[in-house]
C-alpha cells in the first residue's frame, strides 16, 4: 500500500513538472526584440538548453552559458531573447531543462510568428453620401474595424466602408481601428456633418414653409370681385378722376354788394367709354344707293 501511494505521488510531481501541453502560437514584431519565456523556474544547477527546428541556440548549466548564436541571448530567468527579428526567425523553439541527475524535469515547445506592424489607420467621411470609409497603408496578417459610439460596426481584412442611416443628437465618435497578433493602432475622430445635415434639412424646410405661406397671402389680395363690367370698362373707370363736388354759396354780410353771378360753365360732355373694338361687331359698310332716273321730258 505504501509503495503504490510513493508511486502515485512521484507520478503527481512528474506532471506537475514536465507540462508537455503545447502552448498557443506566441506572435512578434519584425524587426523589434521578443523574449520567450521558459514557463518554468529552473534552479541554479539545472541544464538548460534552447534549440530551434535546425541548431543549438544556447545552453546555461550552472550559471554559465555557452554556445550563444548571434543575435539571442538567455535572462535570469532563462527565457530566450530574440534580437532583431526577421522573417526567416518564424520558427518553432525548444526549451529543455535537465536536473544534475542529468534527468529531463522540463520541455517546451513555442511556434512564433513574425509579422510587421500595423500603421495608424485613416479615416474618411462623406457628408453628402453620409459614409464612412476606414482603411490602413499596412495590416500585415490583419484586420480593420470600425466603430460607432464604440459599438462594432464591421471587422475586415480589407477597407471597411460603412452608410450611416440612424439619427444622432450629437456628432457620433467614430473610431477606426487597426490590429494584427504583435500591434494594434487607431484612429479617432467625430462625425459632425450628421448634425450639420439635420439643421440644413430643416432650415430647407422651415424656408419652404414660409415662402408657401407669402404666396397664400399673395394671392388673397390679389383677388378681385367678380363685376358685371367688361374688362375694358374696368380699366377706365379706374382711370377716371373723381367728380368735382360744387362749394355751397356762403350767405352775404349786409353792406356788400352782392357778387355778380359767374358765368355757368358749359356742362363737361360725359366722358364716353372707350368700348372694346373686340366686343362691338364689326358692321358691313353702307350699300350704294341707286341711281335716279331722270324725268323724261317728252313723256306727257
Amino acid at each position: 500500500m505504501g509503495y503504490k501511494t510513493a508511486n502515485f505521488i512521484s507520478l503527481v510531481y512528474l506532471l506537475t513538472r514536465l507540462p508537455f501541453s503545447e502552448p498557443s502560437p506566441q506572435c512578434a514584431t519584425l524587426g523589434k526584440v521578443y523574449t520567450l519565456s521558459l514557463g518554468y523556474k529552473p534552479e541554479n544547477t539545472d541544464d538548460i538548453i534552447w534549440k530551434d527546428q535546425s541548431q543549438r541556440l544556447v545552453r546555461r548549466k550552472n550559471m554559465k552559458v555557452s554556445d550563444l548564436r548571434e543575435y539571442v541571448n538567455i535572462d535570469q530567468n532563462a527565457s530566450l531573447l530574440l534580437n532583431f527579428l526577421k522573417k526567416t526567425d518564424e520558427k518553432i523553439y525548444t526549451a529543455e531543462v535537465f536536473n544534475e541527475a542529468g534527468k529531463r524535469v522540463h520541455k517546451i515547445n513555442i511556434p512564433l510568428k513574425v509579422v510587421e506592424s500595423v500603421s495608424k489607420p485613416y479615416l474618411t467621411i462623406d457628408c453628402s453620401t453620409k459614409t464612412i470609409s476606414c482603411g490602413a497603408r499596412s495590416i500585415d496578417e490583419g484586420t480593420l474595424e470600425l466603430e460607432l459610439n464604440g459599438k462594432s460596426l464591421n471587422i475586415s481584412s480589407g477597407n471597411v466602408t460603412y452608410n450611416v442611416k440612424e439619427q444622432y443628437a450629437h456628432s457620433p465618435k467614430i473610431t477606426c481601428i487597426a490590429k494584427n497578433c504583435a500591434s494594434v493602432e487607431k484612429n479617432e475622430t467625430e462625425m459632425k456633418c450628421v448634425g450639420a445635415l439635420i439643421l440644413v434639412v430643416i432650415s430647407v424646410l422651415l424656408v419652404c414653409h414660409c415662402k408657401k405661406r407669402r404666396n397664400q397671402q399673395h394671392s388673397q389680395v390679389n383677388e378681385v370681385p367678380p363685376s358685371n363690367m367688361p374688362p375694358s370698362h374696368q380699366r377706365q373707370a379706374k382711370l377716371q378722376p373723381p367728380p368735382r363736388t360744387r362749394s355751397k354759396a356762403q350767405p352775404q354780410s349786409r353792406g356788400q354788394t352782392p357778387a355778380l353771378p359767374k358765368p355757368r360753365a358749359q356742362a363737361r360732355p360725359k366722358p364716353q367709354h372707350n368700348i372694346d373694338p373686340l366686343l362691338v361687331e364689326e358692321q358691313p359698310p353702307p350699300r350704294p344707293k341707286p341711281r335716279s332716273k331722270s324725268a323724261n321730258p317728252n313723256k306727257c
